[in-house]
């Protein structure tokens, strides 16, 4: 996978986050084993929705998913920065006549 193929790598990313979101629905998140597979299938997603952000800053739906993945890890950290970020990115879309993100 390219480092700098956006598009495989909002697929990978959001592969990453469905597989975490379907682990979570079909075990028990209080077993110490399957909380830390979790999360490092969450932490994989970050890691490449972080990446596609350095390749294009403007992506929406990096950014919104970056978010989403983070908040599902309790990771607050840049929550923020990254609505404000969102609400930039949604703001030119909008401008722009796409629709947003």
């Amino acid at each position: 996978l390219a480092p700098t193929a956006a598009q495989p790598l909002l697929n990978l990313a959001n592969t990453l986050g469905d597989l975490y979101r379907q682990m979570e629905a079909r075990t028990s998140n209080q077993d110490p084993e399957n909380r830390a597979r979790m999360a490092k299938v969450n932490a994989e997603s970050v890691a490449v929705y972080e990446q596609m952000l350095v390749l294009n800053s403007q992506d929406g739906d990096a950014l919104l998913n970056l978010l989403w993945a983070k908040k599902y890890a309790c990771d607050w950290s840049g929550f923020e920065e990254g609505m404000v970020d969102l609400d930039r990115v949604v703001t030119a879309q909008l401008l722009e006549g796409k629709v947003p993100s």
